[in-house]
Order: structure tokens, then sequence, then C-alpha cells
């Protein structure tokens, strides 16, 4: 009898694998951490659409393996259990999930832009007050660094430094 208990334990040791989980990272450069916290040590920074191996979760967070073979916590919001686009790894499609979402390069980059020429010019004929249009323009000239993002979660306790 003891012997098909082991035997058992050794078919279940090697199929588990088979059966875990797998997440994809939804974010570039989100980070692999020592604990389930955003505090610990960085393990690796990851790009989106690494697959990654659930092995626990805790709270907020999910214990992964890489497809390196490292080991670590990620916050779970990070993550998606879509897989990657096959054409693109591109972390817009990740983060859109399927859903049905066109634009063309002029499109995308005119908004990235900021305020276009088009809309700027309405606003003149619509009589917009000039400061209102420039403290536009400065605002969207106005850049967060990551760390300077980061502080800000983690002093309001925002996102994965939530508690």
């Amino acid at each position: 009898m003891k012997k098909y208990i082991l035997i058992a334990a050794v078919f279940m040791a090697f199929a588990l694998p088979a059966w875990a989980e797998t997440v994809y990272v939804s974010k570039s450069r989100t980070t692999l951490r020592t604990e389930p916290n955003a505090t610990s040590k960085v393990v690796a920074t990851m790009d989106a659409g690494e697959p990654l191996e659930v092995v626990d979760r805790a709270e907020r967070f999910l214990q992964v393996r890489t497809k390196d073979g490292k080991r670590g916590w990620v916050y779970v919001y990070r993550t998606t259990s879509e897989p990657p686009d096959q054409e693109s790894k591109d972390e817009f499609l990740l983060l859109a999930r399927g859903r049905d979402v066109r634009a063309s390069e002029a499109e995308t980059g005119s908004a990235i832009r900021g305020l276009e020429p088009v809309a700027e010019q309405n606003a003149i004929q619509n009589r917009t007050d000039p400061r209102i249009i420039e403290q536009f323009k400065v605002l969207d000239a106005y850049v967060i660094k990551d760390e300077e993002l980061n502080a800000f979660m983690k002093e309001g306790r925002l996102g994965e430094y939530g508690g």
C-alpha cells in the first residue's frame, strides 16, 4: 500500500506543473520582487507580454516563475490572463484585451502631442481665453518621472502600495 501512495505522490509531483496557471505581464517595466509588497528588493524588471507561471497568491500579489526560472512576487494588476497577440506584444493591445480597437498612426500621434492645430484654431475661433490655451500647453509639456510617480503612489498607498 505504501508503494502505491509513493507512486501516486511522485506522479502528482510531476503532473502538477502541467496544470500550472500562466499569466502574462500587461505593462512594460513591471517589477518582480522578493516579497509580496512594493518595497521589497527587485529581482527583475519584465516586459509586456512575458509569460509567468503562477506559483502562489497573497492578497494583491502573485508569486510567479519567469521563463528564465526566476521566482518572485508581482502585483496582480500588472498581469493579464490573456496571451499576447502573436503578431505583436504591444502593451496597448494587451491592455485592450481583445476589444476591437483601431486608430491610424496619424490619429494616435496627434493625440499624443497634445492640442492639435485644428483644436487650437477652434478654441481661438470660440474666443477661448489665450491664457487657458497657454496653460494647456504648459500642462501638456509637463513630464512626471517614474520615480516621482512611484513615490506619490507609495505615499498615498495607491496601486501596489495599497494596504
